[in-house]
């Protein structure tokens, strides 16, 4: 399914692409509009299929975790770099805290960004002439597994914003795949419900959990916790279904 899907929609971004390079160099100006506007509806279905083809894998237990060793800096640095033109966007200030010292850590990469990525473009995207606020901390928890309590390190991301918030209704349904909160305030941004839905599936795998504080009208903060060192003896199923941070 993934070949099926992703090969034509390749086949027109790259078609596309080319047109606006003879457009251009041919002085066809006007259409160029047009073509943008092509590969940007691409992109955004390329997108929602990549979701659903992630959601699909997780829960059909069959997504792999890459884990590697990584400065949790690098990491930060490389996630705003994506979020940031997002904040300006909507004339939003976005301000980061962690400790210098803030350290390393030992999970799957790819997927920790894409789930910070995810949830600070959401605060981006429902908050307006605001303030997002980015705060990574690194503390020693502990939490019962199997009757013994076990200590380990881990690293809290918490993702505040001053944007419309949630209705109190709507929390327990937030992490749920293809769910939009059906409400006149949220309506106009779109979205496929997809994101957090995904997001919070990958906090699973990496042994984490993401949860949210929210007030209608006044934000809403969104916290993701996962152990600086990924639980590599357990199966991606296995975290999925029993998540020790939660």
């Amino acid at each position: 399914m993934s070949h099926e899907l992703r090969t034509p929609l390749a086949a027109i971004i790259g078609y596309n692409e080319l047109m606006q390079d003879l457009a251009a160099e041919y002085d066809l100006t006007p259409i160029l509009p047009y073509l943008k506007k092509v590969d940007m509806t691409a992109h955004q279905l390329l997108a929602i299929i990549s979701d659903i083809l992630d959601l699909s894998k997780v829960e059909a237990g069959r997504m792999e975790l890459l884990p590697e060793r990584a400065h949790i800096s690098v990491i930060i640095n490389h996630v705003l770099t994506n979020v940031q033109p997002l904040a300006d966007k909507n004339n939003n200030i976005l301000s980061v805290n962690y400790p210098t010292d803030i350290g390393e850590l030992y999970t799957d990469v790819a997927k920790l960004k894409q789930i910070l990525i995810n949830l600070l473009s959401n605060a981006a995207k429902f908050t307006q002439n605001g303030r997002i606020t980015f705060t990574i901390t690194r503390e020693t928890k502990s939490f019962n597994n199997d009757n013994n309590q076990t200590q380990n390190d881990w690293i809290i991301f918490e993702i505040a914003d001053t944007g419309i918030g949630i209705p109190e209704n709507a929390l327990p349904k937030l992490f749920r795949p293809f769910v939009q909160i059906n409400d006149s305030t949220t309506r106009p941004y779109g979205g496929t419900g997809l994101g957090l839905a995904i997001s919070q599936r990958f906090a699973y795998l990496l042994g984490g959990n993401i949860t949210v504080q929210s007030t209608l009208g006044k934000g809403s903060t969104f916290t993701l916790i996962i152990p600086a060192q990924i639980p590599i003896e357990e199966s991606p199923a296995k975290s999925y279904e029993e998540n020790p941070a939660a």
